[in-house]
């Protein structure tokens, strides 16, 4: 695992396991990291100097699939034992709410979870991206098989083929961005970042409706 400056420079780097499902590098000064086979979350700062270290205990959830932070310093935790999201204190391992996903759901596969600006984002590879207040209501679902998504200010950002699809939260409009095929995208104020089918990463400098090299 490296982390790199805007212009792809390493600035650290960490060896990782093979079993790390979520990678968080924008909570607060920290760096969340969720492995789904050990049920760990650890905590690093920012030059991936080791923090807190925490299991996720089965009273909690049976089978944690997925696990995210919060922006109250709490967890997200995906339970496939009965596809539920409980909000869970770390330390303490309290559920404090909960709610369960539509059981029409036909064969999930869920890859991502995060909260944002006080919503739950859930993405199916299978069918889209759901959206959730903290409640539990759905308030929408994106149709859409990409692997990733991220934000951009008040927009959700995912890939469809050679374009990049900004979803403003707050009115629902959407706007599109040409690029080149590629599997994962990450979006900053400055630069796009593409990674092609080869694992060759391209960076260039962004706008709000157009890239340049």
């Amino acid at each position: 695992m490296r982390k790199y400056d805007a212009n792809g420079k390493v600035l650290a780097s960490l060896k990782g396991s093979k079993n790390q499902t979520l990678v968080e590098p924008w909570f607060h000064p920290k760096i969340f990291i969720y492995e789904q086979e050990s049920h760990t979350c650890t905590m690093y700062d920012r030059n991936f100097q080791k923090g807190e270290v925490y299991r996720l205990d089965p009273s909690v959830a049976i089978n944690p699939q997925l696990a995210c932070p919060t922006s109250d310093n709490n967890l997200l935790v995906l339970d496939e034992a009965d596809y539920s999201i409980k909000s869970v204190t770390p330390f303490r391992q309290q559920v404090i709410a909960e709610f369960y996903l539509d059981s029409a759901e036909m064969r999930p596969h869920f890859t991502y979870l995060r909260e944002y600006q006080n919503l739950i984002f859930l993405l199916d590879k299978n069918s889209g991206i759901s959206i959730y207040n903290k409640e539990g209501k759905k308030i929408n679902k994106l149709r859409t098989t990409s692997g990733n998504f991220g934000f951009f200010g008040e927009e959700l950002y995912f890939l469809e083929p050679s374009k990049i699809v900004f979803f403003d939260l707050y009115t629902e409009k959407t706007r599109e961005l040409k690029i080149a095929d590629s599997k994962f995208v990450l979006v900053s104020d400055e630069r796009i970042l593409l990674v092609n089918s080869d694992n060759k990463v391209s960076i260039f400098d962004f706008s709000a409706d157009k890239l340049s090299d």
